[in-house]
């Protein structure tokens, strides 16, 4: 019998990413096929396919993929799937049921390892083309030297917390670049005094919209491609992009 794990991801994208990469992660070492199911809502109005190229199963469906033809919920009212939601997913395991689902925005079985998610995240966050676009047009500013700098108050991510170390980074580097991603659109004039350093892309849809969506990924792209980064510490868009990132040199989340 062939098991399958599937991904409920819920939330904004950084808890989207954050399910998926590691419920993959589940799904490999319990030898279960793995699906993602990517419903609208609740922090992201976006279909899989509002973001990401068609490089993985995904499936908006009750009856599609993986579920053979059979309703979702029904075979969890009969017991044949095995459903862990929110912070269970902490502790998700193997069973002998055919389908399990993992609901939440959480990482299952405490996979919150950059080693671990780091090779799922690459296979996985694929730009569809205009995205791309709009991120390797962005990215031309950027110099071997740039810091990405992400504030989301609602974690308590204020301005004046990262400026110590933005001021230390354009100190050590001459050819130093600012990339700057906020959640409250009055916070990027904060930063205007880097002057020409400054980078931040061009975005009118602070919401959860398609077009929201699709401008936060550029945002989350470009933060995880930068040589160092300051985040939001408790933000998953800020813990994912840490984990997205390949560079070496320091991260951190304040």
């Amino acid at each position: 019998m062939i098991g399958h794990l599937i991904a409920w991801p819920k939330n904004g994208l950084g808890d989207r990413i954050k399910l998926t990469a590691s419920a993959w992660a589940a799904s490999e070492s319990m030898g279960r096929s793995f699906a993602i199911r990517w419903i609208p809502g609740r922090g992201c109005d976006a279909h899989w396919k509002d973001l990401f190229q068609d490089n993985m199963a995904t499936f908006c469906g009750d009856r599609d993929r993986c579920y053979e033809g059979h309703n979702h919920q029904d075979l969890h009212k009969e017991g044949l799937l095995k459903r862990y939601e929110g912070k269970q997913v902490n502790d998700i395991k193997d069973s002998e049921h055919r389908w399990i689902e993992a609901c939440s925005g959480y990482f299952c079985n405490g996979w919150n390892h950059k080693e671990i998610l780091n090779p799922y995240l690459k296979k996985m966050i694929a730009p569809i083309p205009s995205i791309k676009q709009d991120i390797s047009k962005i990215k031309e500013n950027f110099t071997g030297n740039t810091i990405g700098v992400h504030i989301r108050r609602t974690y308590g991510g204020y301005p004046s917390k990262t400026f110590t170390k933005i001021d230390e980074f354009i100190d050590t580097y001459a050819d130093s670049r600012v990339f700057v991603c906020v959640d409250t659109p009055s916070d990027i004039h904060e930063f205007k005094k880097y002057g020409g350093r400054l980078i931040h892309a061009p975005q009118s849809n602070k919401n959860r919209t398609v077009e929201g969506m699709r401008e936060a990924l550029v945002d989350f792209c470009l933060l995880s491609s930068c040589q160092e980064m300051i985040g939001t510490i408790n933000s998953s868009f800020s813990q994912m992009a840490e984990m997205f990132n390949t560079t070496k040199r320091e991260m951190v989340l304040l």
